[in-house]
């Protein structure tokens, strides 16, 4: 409020929970003590401050990969994509279409921030050191590929292979159906 912002915007939950979650792969901060996101709304709204929740869905931690690896990115080399101890989500995957709104619906029903922030989701081909680990081949974006065009998925990234186009098309048709049900 004193550098003359109306808004402030701090963490709900999604890879790291910032308040007491109940949900058994939703990791919770370690540092946390007490109820931070109930904590900030209070004084954001104490400050005359409008306060947005940010999720972040797009990774989940180790528990969460060691119990439904189906749920996240494989790259080409068979491994998975993991950055720091976090596994990236797969936009197929169960994280994305079921666990996320379970985690939204948690944070929603306890708190009612004065509105919401998603950071990246999708299908990013790099990581944060910008190593690229080309499109996700797990057996989920597998198997919508080929029931949405009727072919596998591309063997390799961009527009020389004959299904790049039809993959550019998929990324958006299956980011849209993860986003119609955080709207839900």
């Amino acid at each position: 409020r004193e550098f003359g912002g109306n808004t402030i915007v701090s963490n709900i939950g999604g890879i790291v929970a910032f308040y007491p979650t109940k949900l058994k792969y939703q990791y919770t901060n370690p540092y946390l003590t007490g109820d931070f996101v109930a904590e900030m709304i209070e004084a954001a709204h104490a400050e005359g401050l409008a306060y947005i929740g940010r999720f972040d869905l797009s990774k989940g931690m180790r528990a969460a990969y060691d119990a439904h690896p189906d749920w996240f990115m494989l790259n080409r080399d068979g491994n998975p994509r993991e950055y720091e101890g976090t596994y990236q989500a797969c936009p197929n995957g169960g994280w994305a279409k079921e666990y996320g709104a379970l985690i939204l619906g948690e944070a929603l029903r306890r708190y009612k921030p004065d509105g919401v922030f998603f950071n990246m989701t999708g299908y990013p081909l790099t990581d944060y050191s910008n190593i690229n680990h080309g499109i996700c081949v797990c057996e989920n974006c597998r198997r919508t590929f080929r029931d949405m065009y009727g072919k596998d998925l591309p063997k390799v990234d961009g527009f020389a292979d004959p299904a790049w186009r039809d993959y550019l098309k998929f990324q958006e048709r299956t980011s849209e159906a993860v986003a119609q049900v955080a709207a839900t």
